[in-house]
């Protein structure tokens, strides 16, 4: 049975920022503006978050495009890799 001292380092653990099943923080801004290019050259306006489901690794934000000029073999990526924010509580 845990004791108070172990109940209390769990219930540090957890509402860490970089625990295991802590929520995601991102700086609002850098979000915005790649949202605001994806729906500019995106053909559909969407966004795709690829994660290694942890708090304090990069996502990968990416969305395909048309683009203006040229031919192209396949269709571009825009990518962009963006770092959680870690929230102290």
């Amino acid at each position: 049975m845990p004791t108070s001292k172990e109940q209390q380092q769990q219930q540090q653990q957890t509402e860490r920022a970089n625990a295991p099943g802590a929520p995601w923080c991102f700086n609002a801004r850098y979000v915005r503006e790649f949202c605001a290019v994806v729906e500019k050259l995106s053909p559909n306006a969407t966004l795709r978050f690829e994660s290694c489901a942890s708090p304090i690794t990069p996502f990968l934000l990416s969305c395909n495009y048309e683009p203006r000029l040229g031919q192209h073999f396949e269709d571009p990526q825009l990518e962009l890799l963006l770092m959680p924010v870690q929230v102290r509580r």
